[in-house]
């Protein structure tokens, strides 16, 4: 093989493989002589104008496009050609079979070992971005703020129609030269530095108005090798009748929930006062039928325990049963006629001190002796209006509640032990008239029973009724006054009665 064959050889098969490599490459690539016709097309700028690679070399863009459109092609051309000019264009191609596509064509000229020209193009189809970016300015359209696109080099390029309203510009007067000039009024490198201001625009003959610029800055868009910058405008004077609407409708609100919450507690009384009304008569039944026979019980029972108990030594356990469990019942139908009856309250002037120091010494008598039972009466010889067999009746339930959460229900044990047991109660008066408070150190109720501990009927207990609270509360409510309850699981609870000290009856 001679010494000139090899190096033929080598430039003949570099010659193929870059061919092959231009064609594999993955976008449109192409090439004309200095008569613009066609001398190479890549496979993918093929499939683009829609034509076999045979079909275009040696022709001009004549095969693609109409004539006007190829001679424009032509003029594009030549200061490739001539001057050697670098060309980026963007424009709509409308070929002969009827396919229109949005391309971005960069050109530039090569020669060839003889000295021959050509133009070397690489095309973009931006068809795609183009609907993408028409979809995006639909939207903008649409927002209720300004919105203005800057590229950086270009100035701006698109504003929707609430930015030219907001800056009092048309269309028609080709406003993109003009439309950043009235809103940079002495702020440095805007729009490309992220920044936030205030200005005020106005039109020939128009009123002021002011309007916050906000701008994000250039943003480097890679697809399109450029950075650009979206400014946003928001007219001051919206914003603030959106906010006068805004609080207007938050206080339309609020006054709706005030009304709904009055309605549902108007039918919520009107509900409780049905169901009280139908308790009511139920107590009176219940107090009546049961009563009576209970009261027979008991005294069989002690006739009973006093004939058989010298016989039968051993029964007093059997017989004491029978005494609580009367007594239970009796309680119960208290407790009922406590929470149901609705009776004038009989309000005099009362020594308070002197008066609960009494019903506690009386109470204490029944409770258990591991009880301690701290008294600090506070009043002194003060008086003050109530009806004190209603009141006795609030204390003793609460006193009562107590007792049993420390040391348990007569017979038995407290679900939950407690070192020194011990009641503390006080009278007071402050402000908003006496006030009695029982606190204990027992186990205290958890978040989920102190919401409901007020609720008629609701109970933790395996022998309540769920009515003792309730009926407290019913009558400082009558006297015109309230119960505040605290409690901390596992700290004990405190419980506060309080009315004014000249509560009306």
């Amino acid at each position: 093989m001679s010494t000139n064959t090899l190096p033929m050889r080598r430039r003949v098969l570099d010659a193929q493989l870059l061919s092959s490599i231009i064609d594999y490459l993955p976008m449109p690539i192409f090439m004309k002589d200095e008569n613009s016709a066609f001398v190479l097309s890549n496979r993918r700028h093929a499939e683009m104008v829609g034509k076999i690679e045979e079909e275009l070399l040696g022709n001009t863009t004549n095969v693609l496009m109409p004539q006007d459109e190829a001679d424009k092609s032509r003029e594009r051309d030549l200061p490739v050609l001539l001057k050697g000019e670098e060309n980026i264009s963007r424009r709509d191609y409308t070929f002969k079979d009827g396919r229109a596509i949005y391309n971005e064509t960069r050109k530039a000229r090569l020669f060839d070992s003889e000295g021959n020209a050509f133009v070397l193009g690489v095309s973009i189809d931006l068809s795609e971005q183009r609907q993408r970016e028409s979809h995006l300015r639909a939207i903008t359209d649409s927002v209720p703020v300004g919105v203005i696109e800057v590229v950086q080099g270009q100035g701006a390029i698109y504003a929707n129609e609430l930015a030219l309203a907001y800056t009092q510009l048309d269309r028609s007067e080709n406003p993109l030269d003009q439309i950043l000039a009235k809103l940079s009024h002495q702020q440095p490198d805007f729009p490309g530095e992220k920044q936030k201001f205030e200005v005020t625009v106005a039109g020939e003959g128009a009123a002021g108005k002011r309007l916050l610029v906000r701008s994000s800055g250039w943003i480097t868009i890679p697809y399109k090798a450029e950075r650009a910058a979206v400014v946003s405008l928001t007219d001051l004077s919206e914003v603030a009748e959106l906010r006068r609407e805004n609080d207007e409708i938050n206080r339309l609100n609020g006054e709706l929930q005030d009304k709904l919450k009055q309605l549902r507690e108007a039918q919520n009384e009107l509900v409780a006062k049905g169901r009280l009304e139908q308790l009511g008569h139920l107590t009176a039944t219940i107090a009546h039928e049961l009563r009576n026979p209970l009261g027979a019980v008991s005294t069989s029972a002690f006739l009973l325990q006093r004939k058989l108990q010298a016989q039968n030594p051993g029964t007093e356990a059997q017989f004491a049963r029978v005494a609580n469990g009367v007594k239970r019942c009796n309680d119960i139908i208290t407790q009922l006629l406590d929470f149901a009856r609705v009776r004038k309250l009989d309000m005099k002037p009362v020594a308070v001190d002197d008066w609960l120091g009494g019903v506690v010494a009386e109470e204490c008598r029944k409770l258990s002796n591991a009880l301690n039972v701290l008294c600090d009466l506070q009043l002194g010889d003060a008086t003050v209006a109530m009806d004190s067999a209603r009141m006795s009746r609030a204390v003793i339930n609460v006193l009562h509640n107590a007792a049993e959460a420390l040391t348990g229900k007569a017979g038995q044990a407290a679900e939950v032990e407690t070192a020194d047991p011990t009641i503390a109660i006080t009278s007071r008066l402050t402000d908003r008239g006496c006030e009695i408070v029982i606190t204990d150190n027992g186990p205290g109720m958890t978040e989920e029973v102190l919401t409901r501990i007020r609720e008629p009927l609701f109970t933790t207990k395996n022998f309540g009724t769920g009515l003792g609270v309730p009926a407290v509360e019913k009558i400082l409510e009558q006297h015109q006054g309230g119960v505040d309850i605290a409690s901390e699981h596992g700290k004990g609870s405190t419980f506060t009665l309080w009315w004014p000290r000249k509560a009306a009856a």
